[in-house]
């Protein structure tokens, strides 16, 4: 007896439970079950349905020579990390890229700002990170966990292109508020992770 499923049915189904997966990769994995399923092979569908993990991947950001905009894929890593995704920092590899957990959304975010990027499998990055661990490489990962508050030391009547770090931090599309000898008074210092002079 032949199995029917209707396609857009099993698509949504699929979607829900596979969500990590790029519509490409989740498009084969449709294909495979419905050869499966036509065959009543239960056994190799049961491995490729609790397998998932063979199917993730990572979005590599490199910061080499590869990369079209370097200041936007900065705010990429950002962005990122307010969302609350974690962010792996490849120090030395690609001119210190970054490693984000695929995510449709952050994908689209990198088109969207014009950053070069690599959806890549997770053994490749198994391999990257195996590359990195070589104590003969000049190689280091650390772990982004959480965004900073970031605040730049500049008069308020500065415009944020009188100045080279506020220039830098909206053309990133990095948040940051300017504070200066006031707020320093108060005490607003304690608020922030990290403090950027103004140029």
């Amino acid at each position: 007896m032949v199995i029917k499923l209707d396609f857009y049915k099993l698509f949504s189904i699929l979607t829900r439970f596979f969500s990590f997966l790029t519509p490409h990769l989740l498009l084969i994995l449709i294909f495979i079950l419905n050869l499966i399923l036509r065959k009543k092979f239960i056994g190799i569908l049961t491995i490729l349905l609790f397998s998932s993990s063979a199917f993730a991947s990572y979005i590599l950001i490199p910061m080499n020579t590869e990369q079209q905009n370097h200041l936007k894929a900065y705010g990429i890593a950002y962005w990122a990390l307010t969302e609350n995704v974690e962010v792996d920092w490849l120090l030395n590899y690609k001119g210190g890229s970054f490693a984000i957990k695929y995510i449709k959304a952050i994908q689209d975010e990198c088109n969207i700002r014009g950053v070069s990027f690599d959806v890549i499998a997770d053994a490749q990055y198994t391999a990257i990170l195996n590359q990195i661990a070589d104590p003969q490489k000049n190689m280091d990962i650390a772990k982004l966990e959480k965004a900073p508050k970031i605040a730049v030391y500049s008069p308020k009547s500065k415009a944020p292109w009188d100045d080279a770090v506020t220039l830098v931090l909206t053309y990133a599309e990095i948040p940051y508020d300017v504070i200066y000898d006031s707020e320093i008074m108060d005490d607003k210092l304690l608020l922030y992770d990290w403090l950027a002079p103004s140029s």
